[in-house]
């Protein structure tokens, strides 16, 4: 979360004029805000499995989660995975994004339990590991002669490069909607931060231009962005946090 919007949301929080009858109460409330007092599990994605994950992440007894609930669910931090040029100039221990050709499939042999895909560009290769998953799988993502783009953390293991368990795996149209950076989010056991990044989206596409309440001034002053691009700027950065310094939380 970067500290500019933390703070437009924070202020424009303290400066939000007070409702009486509850934050429910759709007689008190302007009815541009409907949308986001519209329950979550209307959103497009969550259907009777993600319901129940939402309700326990976001809802309460009192209430059920709503749209409003995910919009202010903001993202922890994100991981940003650059396209390197070459597995050789990769760096190990960070996360990366590789244009590789698939070379083979190698399953676990008697005693092992790691099925290995060996990818390779014009400068090296590194090995794809992959534990528990079915070999019919890896090898519908990994097609021997396709050409992929590997997205994971490289590790150097008995001398050699590989990536275990790579968070994406995409072909050309996969890379064109991959994200510059991934936004982590607090989750709950069955619903993962990818897929609470989806639901967010169709949240924010229900997010109401609003009447600017803050002071012009203030706003330019600080250089603050309008609350609805505020939002917009957390959930979709273009550049991942700096790492928190040694110390603090």
């Amino acid at each position: 979360m970067t500290s500019d919007t933390s703070q437009t949301l924070g202020h424009r929080a303290e400066a939000a004029p007070p409702r009486s009858g509850g934050d429910d109460a759709p007689g008190l409330r302007p009815s541009i805000l409907d949308p986001l007092f519209a329950p979550a599990r209307g959103l497009p994605g969550v259907g009777p499995k993600i319901a129940p994950l939402i309700e326990k992440l976001l809802g309460s007894e009192e209430r059920p989660a709503r749209v409003a609930d995910l919009l202010f669910h903001l993202p922890q931090s994100g991981v940003a995975r650059p396209l390197c040029g070459s597995i050789r100039d990769a760096p190990t221990g960070e996360p990366v994004t590789l244009g590789v050709t698939v070379v083979a499939h190698r399953p676990p042999g008697l005693g092992k339990r790691a099925f290995r895909v060996l990818v390779e560009d014009g400068t090296g290769d590194i090995s794809l590991v992959f534990f528990g998953m079915p070999r019919g799988r890896i090898e519908k993502m990994l097609p021997v002669g396709s050409h992929r783009y590997v997205s994971g953390r490289i590790d150097l293991w008995d001398g050699t490069r590989q990536m275990v368990h790579p968070s994406r795996i995409l072909d050309e149209a996969g890379l064109a909607n991959l994200p510059a950076v991934e936004p982590i989010y607090g989750a709950t056991e069955g619903l993962t931060s990818r897929v609470i990044s989806r639901i967010v989206h169709g949240a924010l596409d229900r997010l109401p231009v609003l009447p600017e309440w803050q002071d012009p001034s203030y706003l330019a002053r600080n250089r603050f962005p309008p609350f609805a691009e505020a939002l917009r700027i957390e959930h979709r950065p273009e550049e991942a946090p700096p790492p928190p310094v040694e110390g603090q939380a």
